[in-house]
Protein backbone atom coordinates (compact mmCIF):
# COMPACT_ATOMS: atom_id res chain seq x y z
CA UNK A 1 0.00 0.00 0.00
CA UNK A 2 1.08 3.54 -0.67
CA UNK A 3 0.89 5.48 2.58
CA UNK A 4 2.18 8.96 3.04
CA UNK A 5 5.20 9.42 5.26
CA UNK A 6 3.49 10.83 8.30
CA UNK A 7 0.92 8.02 8.33
CA UNK A 8 3.68 5.44 8.44
CA UNK A 9 5.47 7.30 11.22
CA UNK A 10 2.40 7.80 13.36
CA UNK A 11 1.17 4.27 12.80
CA UNK A 12 4.49 2.95 14.10
CA UNK A 13 4.67 5.36 17.01
CA UNK A 14 1.20 4.74 18.33
CA UNK A 15 1.46 0.98 17.92
CA UNK A 16 3.91 1.05 20.83
CA UNK A 17 1.04 1.92 23.18
CA UNK A 18 -0.69 -1.34 24.12
CA UNK A 19 -3.66 0.15 25.93
CA UNK A 20 -5.68 3.20 25.07
CA UNK A 21 -6.20 5.71 27.86
CA UNK A 22 -7.90 8.49 25.90
CA UNK A 23 -11.60 9.36 25.94
CA UNK A 24 -13.18 11.78 23.49
CA UNK A 25 -15.82 14.02 25.07
CA UNK A 26 -18.44 15.94 23.10
CA UNK A 27 -20.05 18.62 25.24
CA UNK A 28 -23.66 19.74 24.92
CA UNK A 29 -22.75 23.38 25.42
CA UNK A 30 -19.28 24.53 24.37
CA UNK A 31 -19.17 26.90 27.34
CA UNK A 32 -19.88 24.28 30.02
CA UNK A 33 -17.17 21.71 30.64
CA UNK A 34 -14.48 23.45 28.61
CA UNK A 35 -10.86 22.61 29.61
CA UNK A 36 -9.47 24.98 32.22
CA UNK A 37 -5.81 24.46 31.32
CA UNK A 38 -3.82 25.96 28.49
CA UNK A 39 -0.56 25.39 26.69
CA UNK A 40 1.39 28.24 28.26
CA UNK A 41 0.35 29.12 31.81
CA UNK A 42 -1.00 25.98 33.45
CA UNK A 43 -0.45 23.08 31.09
CA UNK A 44 -3.33 20.78 30.23
CA UNK A 45 -4.45 20.04 33.76
CA UNK A 46 -7.31 17.54 34.31
CA UNK A 47 -9.80 20.26 35.08
CA UNK A 48 -12.75 21.94 33.36
CA UNK A 49 -14.93 24.95 34.15
CA UNK A 50 -17.69 22.65 35.46
CA UNK A 51 -17.60 21.31 39.03
CA UNK A 52 -19.58 18.16 38.25
CA UNK A 53 -17.26 17.17 35.43
CA UNK A 54 -14.25 17.88 37.63
CA UNK A 55 -15.58 15.52 40.27
CA UNK A 56 -15.84 12.71 37.73
CA UNK A 57 -12.27 13.48 36.64
CA UNK A 58 -11.05 13.27 40.25
CA UNK A 59 -12.88 10.01 40.97
CA UNK A 60 -11.37 8.36 37.90
CA UNK A 61 -7.84 9.71 38.24
CA UNK A 62 -7.81 11.85 35.11
CA UNK A 63 -4.29 13.00 34.25
CA UNK A 64 -4.95 15.58 31.50
CA UNK A 65 -7.82 17.34 29.73
CA UNK A 66 -7.00 18.75 26.31
CA UNK A 67 -8.95 21.37 24.38
CA UNK A 68 -9.78 19.63 21.14
CA UNK A 69 -10.25 20.53 17.53
CA UNK A 70 -12.51 18.79 15.04
CA UNK A 71 -12.55 18.67 11.26
CA UNK A 72 -16.29 19.40 11.41
CA UNK A 73 -16.16 23.10 12.22
CA UNK A 74 -19.29 23.32 14.38
CA UNK A 75 -18.05 20.50 16.60
CA UNK A 76 -14.62 22.06 17.21
CA UNK A 77 -15.48 24.03 20.39
CA UNK A 78 -17.34 21.06 21.89
CA UNK A 79 -14.94 18.14 21.33
CA UNK A 80 -12.16 17.55 23.87
CA UNK A 81 -9.99 14.71 25.15
CA UNK A 82 -9.35 13.42 28.65
CA UNK A 83 -6.66 10.95 29.66
CA UNK A 84 -6.36 8.67 32.65
CA UNK A 85 -4.50 5.64 33.94
CA UNK A 86 -7.75 3.93 34.84
CA UNK A 87 -10.63 1.74 33.69
CA UNK A 88 -11.67 3.79 30.68
CA UNK A 89 -14.86 1.79 30.27
CA UNK A 90 -16.12 2.83 33.68
CA UNK A 91 -14.82 6.38 33.20
CA UNK A 92 -16.65 6.75 29.87
CA UNK A 93 -19.87 5.38 31.40
CA UNK A 94 -19.78 7.91 34.22
CA UNK A 95 -19.22 10.70 31.70
CA UNK A 96 -22.14 9.50 29.58
CA UNK A 97 -24.34 9.43 32.69
CA UNK A 98 -23.62 13.13 33.22
CA UNK A 99 -26.44 14.04 30.85
CA UNK A 100 -26.63 17.73 31.62
CA UNK A 101 -23.11 18.44 30.32
CA UNK A 102 -21.84 15.53 28.19
CA UNK A 103 -23.52 14.71 24.89
CA UNK A 104 -21.38 11.61 24.34
CA UNK A 105 -18.09 10.17 25.63
CA UNK A 106 -16.33 7.45 23.67
CA UNK A 107 -13.08 5.55 24.16
CA UNK A 108 -10.41 6.20 21.53
CA UNK A 109 -9.51 3.13 19.44
CA UNK A 110 -5.85 4.09 19.95
CA UNK A 111 -4.23 6.64 22.21
CA UNK A 112 -5.01 10.09 20.88
CA UNK A 113 -7.31 8.90 18.08
CA UNK A 114 -10.66 10.47 17.31
CA UNK A 115 -13.65 8.18 17.78
CA UNK A 116 -15.67 9.67 14.93
CA UNK A 117 -13.01 10.73 12.39
CA UNK A 118 -10.77 8.72 10.07
CA UNK A 119 -8.87 8.91 6.80
CA UNK A 120 -9.20 6.79 3.72
CA UNK A 121 -7.36 6.68 0.41
CA UNK A 122 -9.20 5.75 -2.75
CA UNK A 123 -7.66 3.22 -5.10
CA UNK A 124 -8.84 5.26 -8.10
CA UNK A 125 -9.06 9.04 -7.91
CA UNK A 126 -12.33 9.07 -9.88
CA UNK A 127 -14.04 6.03 -8.34
CA UNK A 128 -15.54 7.12 -5.04
CA UNK A 129 -14.91 10.85 -5.21
CA UNK A 130 -17.51 13.12 -3.66
CA UNK A 131 -20.43 14.38 -5.75
CA UNK A 132 -21.35 17.25 -3.44
CA UNK A 133 -24.76 15.71 -2.79
CA UNK A 134 -26.26 14.00 0.26
CA UNK A 135 -28.99 11.47 0.93
CA UNK A 136 -32.29 12.26 2.62
CA UNK A 137 -30.56 11.29 5.89
CA UNK A 138 -27.78 13.81 5.33
CA UNK A 139 -25.13 11.25 4.45
CA UNK A 140 -22.64 11.82 1.63
CA UNK A 141 -23.02 10.54 -1.91
CA UNK A 142 -19.96 9.53 -3.95
CA UNK A 143 -19.47 8.19 -7.46
CA UNK A 144 -19.24 4.61 -6.16
CA UNK A 145 -22.43 2.72 -5.25
CA UNK A 146 -20.79 0.40 -2.71
CA UNK A 147 -19.12 3.31 -0.96
CA UNK A 148 -22.50 5.03 -0.83
CA UNK A 149 -23.97 1.99 0.92
CA UNK A 150 -21.22 2.10 3.54
CA UNK A 151 -21.60 5.83 4.06
CA UNK A 152 -25.35 5.39 4.56
CA UNK A 153 -24.94 2.44 6.93
CA UNK A 154 -22.39 4.24 9.11
CA UNK A 155 -23.86 7.74 8.77
CA UNK A 156 -20.89 9.44 7.12
CA UNK A 157 -22.03 13.04 6.92
CA UNK A 158 -18.74 14.86 6.31
CA UNK A 159 -15.70 14.26 4.11
CA UNK A 160 -13.12 16.32 2.27
CA UNK A 161 -9.90 15.87 0.35
CA UNK A 162 -6.78 16.59 2.36
CA UNK A 163 -4.80 17.67 -0.70
CA UNK A 164 -7.47 18.88 -3.11
CA UNK A 165 -5.09 21.20 -4.99
CA UNK A 166 -2.13 18.81 -5.11
CA UNK A 167 -0.53 18.05 -8.44
CA UNK A 168 0.01 14.46 -7.35
CA UNK A 169 -2.80 11.97 -7.84
CA UNK A 170 -1.97 9.77 -4.84
CA UNK A 171 -2.36 12.79 -2.56
CA UNK A 172 -5.66 13.84 -4.12
CA UNK A 173 -7.01 10.36 -3.29
CA UNK A 174 -6.72 10.97 0.48
CA UNK A 175 -9.94 11.97 2.26
CA UNK A 176 -11.07 12.39 5.83
CA UNK A 177 -14.51 11.26 7.00
CA UNK A 178 -16.71 12.03 10.00
CA UNK A 179 -19.51 9.71 11.02
CA UNK A 180 -22.21 9.31 13.62
CA UNK A 181 -20.82 5.87 14.38
CA UNK A 182 -18.01 3.96 16.01
CA UNK A 183 -15.15 4.81 13.67
CA UNK A 184 -13.62 1.34 14.25
CA UNK A 185 -16.64 -0.20 12.49
CA UNK A 186 -16.45 2.27 9.61
CA UNK A 187 -12.74 1.60 9.18
CA UNK A 188 -13.34 -2.15 9.10
CA UNK A 189 -16.07 -1.76 6.49
CA UNK A 190 -13.80 0.33 4.25
CA UNK A 191 -10.86 -2.04 4.74
CA UNK A 192 -13.09 -4.84 3.45
CA UNK A 193 -13.37 -3.10 0.06
CA UNK A 194 -9.88 -3.35 -1.51
CA UNK A 195 -11.30 -2.72 -4.99
CA UNK A 196 -12.29 0.78 -3.85
CA UNK A 197 -10.09 1.65 -0.86
CA UNK A 198 -6.31 1.50 -0.90
CA UNK A 199 -5.74 2.33 2.77
CA UNK A 200 -7.39 3.67 5.92
CA UNK A 201 -6.04 5.36 9.02
CA UNK A 202 -7.31 6.68 12.33
CA UNK A 203 -6.94 10.42 12.83
CA UNK A 204 -5.07 11.64 15.90
CA UNK A 205 -5.75 14.89 17.66
CA UNK A 206 -2.22 16.07 17.43
CA UNK A 207 -0.57 16.11 20.83
CA UNK A 208 0.46 12.46 21.01
CA UNK A 209 2.90 10.70 18.75
CA UNK A 210 6.09 10.32 20.74
CA UNK A 211 8.84 8.07 19.45
CA UNK A 212 10.60 8.16 22.81
CA UNK A 213 9.18 5.73 25.38
CA UNK A 214 10.38 8.05 28.15
CA UNK A 215 7.77 10.57 26.94
CA UNK A 216 9.15 13.79 25.58
CA UNK A 217 7.57 16.66 27.48
CA UNK A 218 6.22 18.70 24.59
CA UNK A 219 2.69 19.78 23.71
CA UNK A 220 1.36 22.22 21.16
CA UNK A 221 -1.99 23.82 20.40
CA UNK A 222 -4.05 24.33 18.30
CA UNK A 223 -4.12 21.53 15.75
CA UNK A 224 -5.38 22.10 13.05
CA UNK A 225 -3.55 25.42 12.94
CA UNK A 226 -4.34 28.55 10.92
CA UNK A 227 -1.29 30.69 11.68
CA UNK A 228 0.63 30.21 14.94
CA UNK A 229 0.94 27.47 17.53
CA UNK A 230 1.69 27.72 21.22
CA UNK A 231 3.90 25.19 22.96
CA UNK A 232 4.52 24.03 26.49
CA UNK A 233 7.65 22.06 27.34
CA UNK A 234 10.38 21.59 29.91
CA UNK A 235 12.71 20.22 27.23
CA UNK A 236 15.63 22.13 25.77
CA UNK A 237 14.68 22.09 22.10
CA UNK A 238 17.44 22.20 19.52
CA UNK A 239 15.37 22.14 16.32
CA UNK A 240 11.79 22.16 15.03
CA UNK A 241 11.76 20.22 11.75
CA UNK A 242 8.68 20.43 9.56
CA UNK A 243 8.18 17.75 6.89
CA UNK A 244 5.52 17.34 4.24
CA UNK A 245 3.57 14.17 3.41
CA UNK A 246 6.40 12.90 1.18
CA UNK A 247 8.94 13.09 3.99
CA UNK A 248 10.62 16.15 2.50
CA UNK A 249 11.94 18.76 4.92
CA UNK A 250 10.00 22.01 4.57
CA UNK A 251 11.93 23.94 7.21
CA UNK A 252 14.23 23.70 10.21
CA UNK A 253 13.81 26.28 12.94
CA UNK A 254 15.75 26.95 16.12
CA UNK A 255 12.86 28.56 17.98
CA UNK A 256 9.07 28.73 18.01
CA UNK A 257 8.96 32.25 16.56
CA UNK A 258 10.78 31.16 13.43
CA UNK A 259 8.56 28.09 13.16
CA UNK A 260 5.44 30.23 13.39
CA UNK A 261 6.71 32.44 10.57
CA UNK A 262 6.92 29.31 8.43
CA UNK A 263 3.48 28.06 9.48
CA UNK A 264 1.84 31.26 8.24
CA UNK A 265 3.12 30.54 4.72
CA UNK A 266 2.20 26.84 4.57
CA UNK A 267 -0.34 25.51 2.12
CA UNK A 268 -3.35 23.66 3.52
CA UNK A 269 -2.54 20.03 4.24
CA UNK A 270 -0.95 17.62 6.68
CA UNK A 271 2.61 17.78 7.96
CA UNK A 272 4.93 16.07 10.42
CA UNK A 273 6.53 18.23 13.11
CA UNK A 274 9.70 16.66 14.46
CA UNK A 275 11.10 17.97 17.73
CA UNK A 276 14.76 17.32 18.58
CA UNK A 277 16.15 18.20 22.00
CA UNK A 278 19.70 19.12 22.92
CA UNK A 279 20.19 15.64 24.39
CA UNK A 280 18.94 14.15 21.09
CA UNK A 281 15.53 12.96 22.23
CA UNK A 282 12.94 13.19 19.46
CA UNK A 283 9.18 13.55 19.24
CA UNK A 284 7.06 13.35 16.11
CA UNK A 285 3.73 15.18 15.94
CA UNK A 286 1.16 15.37 13.25
CA UNK A 287 0.26 18.94 12.31
CA UNK A 288 -2.71 19.91 10.16
CA UNK A 289 -2.65 23.31 8.44
CA UNK A 290 -6.06 24.82 7.77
Amino acid sequence: MKLSFFLLVLGFILSMHSQTNTIQIRLIDQNIGYPAGDAVDTGYIPESNDDGLNQIFIENGATAYYPGQHYVQELGPRVHFVECNCDTGNFAQELNDYLSVVEIATISPENGAYTDLMEYQLLDEFDGDLTGNTTANGNLITTNDRLNEIFEEYSVYFSEQFFATSQQSHLRRIYDAACNCNVVDLKAALDAEPDIIESTQFIYFGILGLNDITNLDFKFYPNPVENNIEITTTEKIETFTLMNSLGQTVSKSKNINNLNQVLITLETGMYLLKITTTNQKEGNYRLVKK
